[in-house]
């Protein structure tokens, strides 16, 4: 962590806690940029927080936490949806029922003259590593 850093961290810990509960209100808030790095580095390991390289890419910010699976929509089928349908199902009605049963849906309008829409049919599933 760089020194301009620390002192940034340092500031927004003491705006967010307040100084009537800081815990650097004997070591004077207002005097960090006057601080050395090492009472820097011990400022920043007594609120919590870590030390870390000067380079922000060698430090994961999710090491601990779960991890949700990551989910990608997978095509199913595509198929042309005339306009003359609309008259037995509506587009929207059509749909509905699709997405009801958990899957996604893509509609484009395919040919404007020819009232053509193109259906496409997607389900959810676990990216595989």
């Amino acid at each position: 962590m760089t020194r301009k850093q620390m002192i940034g961290t340092l500031n927004s810990y003491c705006d967010k806690v307040g100084c009537s509960l800081c815990e650097f209100r004997r070591d004077d808030c207002s005097s960090f940029s006057s601080a050395t790095d090492e009472e820097l580095k011990r400022y920043v390991e007594r609120i919590g927080g870590k030390i870390i390289d000067t380079e922000p890419q060698n430090v994961c910010e999710l090491a601990g936490k779960k991890m949700e699976q990551v989910k990608v929509l997978k095509e199913v089928t595509r198929m042309i949806y005339p306009n003359r349908m609309e008259e037995v199902i509506p587009i929207k009605e059509f749909v509905k029922n699709i997405t009801d049963k958990g899957y996604k849906v893509m509609v484009r309008r395919e040919n404007v003259i020819g009232g053509k829409y193109d259906v496409v049919i997607y389900e959810e599933e676990e990216l595989k590593e």
